[in-house]
């Protein structure tokens, strides 16, 4: 009996220490929990986004939709995409010729052609912000409930999903980068674009006109819009940084 004893004792032993030995290996080779994705990490993945927001803030009277226009930085020339109105948040795909705007609840694709198609449904979108650097068919959009409550989204051009962002309303960051989604400047490298209220003189008086504006790393703001008296709005900026696309009011 005691034989048996003496060779059971030291066999649960090593399984023991055997055990714990791999526990302890188990620990020092399994990666740490990667911390929560916040709202602003995410955003900073599309285009237009700023990490530092807030700076050139535009007025709280924003421009609702209108035609398309394009301007050219280089020769300050600006036109027309579109031959009606309606339209709303126009963005330029990745290929820098095709622009992705929103009218009438529908997501439309406007060809170098200056050709509208409609691609999707876009219910309860509000604005288009700018492509994902690391996708070309993934754009950040805001997309409103039926309780009015505005969420950042995910939005595909391919199969025109939509997922919502994890949004932390309790994060004081993640609700600065949402209510710097919700306004009008747009960031790109060292250029922003942005929407300033000015007075002119009118036939009927001084009015209060809304420009697009082009802040680039040397010189002065400069007014890429000179809109008049009709007000301009919703800008962004092409991929090779040469022309901004924004809306004009009017049918």
């Amino acid at each position: 009996m005691r034989k048996t004893v003496w060779f059971v004792i030291p066999s649960l032993l090593v399984f023991a220490i055997a055990t714990h030995a791999q526990q302890a290996a188990a620990k020092k080779t399994t990666p740490p929990p990667k911390p929560k994705e916040s709202l602003w990490e995410r955003a900073l993945r599309f285009s237009g986004v700023s990490a530092t927001p807030g700076t050139l803030k535009g007025p709280d009277d924003e421009l609702l939709s209108g035609q398309v226009w394009v301007a050219d930085l280089g020769s300050g020339a600006r036109r027309r995409i579109t031959q009606d109105g309606g339209y709303r948040s126009p963005v330029y795909f990745p290929n820098g010729s095709d622009i992705l705007t929103v009218r009438a609840g529908n997501l439309i694709r406007i060809s170098s052609t200056g050709e509208p198609a409609r691609l999707f449904s876009a219910q309860g979108i509000t604005k288009l912000i700018g492509f994902s650097m690391d996708g070309p068919d993934e754009v950040l959009v805001l997309k409103e409930d039926d309780a009015g409550r505005v969420s950042p989204a995910r939005l595909s051009t391919s199969t025109g999903s939509v997922v919502l962002l994890p949004y932390d309303r309790e994060s004081s960051r993640d609700r600065q980068m949402l209510e710097h989604l919700q306004d009008w400047q747009r960031t790109y490298g060292e250029a922003v674009v942005y929407v300033k209220q000015e007075p002119i003189e009118a036939l009927s008086g001084t009015v209060n006109v809304l420009n697009v504006f082009l802040k680039a790393p040397a010189g002065d703001p400069r007014n890429v819009s000179a809109c008049d008296t009709a007000n301009c709005g919703q800008p962004s900026l092409s991929p090779d940084g040469k022309r901004v696309l924004f809306i004009k009011a009017g049918l």
